[in-house]
């Protein structure tokens, strides 16, 4: 996120989550709710698109991949919801077709799946289990 007033700009953001979750709270859940947004990433990770929501719905998808199991998909799953994370969909996949458009091969998959999880680590600055 850009702004010239951060502290501005995260109110905006806050508020939207806020109504967002209240419109979600208020209506009916589908079969599958798909989180497209950063919240939840690192550093931010107590952050939830969906805070206090009911997971009446049978899958959710959360784009974000660091961390590979956020607060949203793990309220999803004690909820007995199907969860799905960014890491293998979004990290992993964007990366093996980002390197075989620019280099006109195509990796082998785990290796892209090997470096992607290496550097998660690293970054993360632990040995956690980044398995999917």
């Amino acid at each position: 996120m850009y702004a010239r007033d951060w502290s501005r700009a995260c109110e905006v953001a806050r508020l939207a989550v806020e109504k967002a979750a209240e419109v979600c709270r208020r209506q009916a859940v589908g079969n599958l709710l798909v989180n497209a947004t950063p919240l939840g990433s690192v550093p931010a990770v107590e952050l939830t698109p969906f805070p206090g929501g009911v997971f009446d719905g049978r899958c959710v998808y959360d784009l974000v991949y660091n961390p590979p199991k956020t607060r949203l998909l793990a309220e999803a799953a004690a909820a007995g919801c199907e969860t799905l994370g960014g890491l293998g969909t979004c990290l992993i996949a964007q990366g093996r077709l980002q390197s075989e458009w620019w280099t006109g091969r195509r990796p082998p998959d785990q290796a892209v799946r090997h470096a992607a999880l290496a550097r998660l680590k690293e970054l993360a600055g632990t040995d956690e289990n980044y398995d999917f």
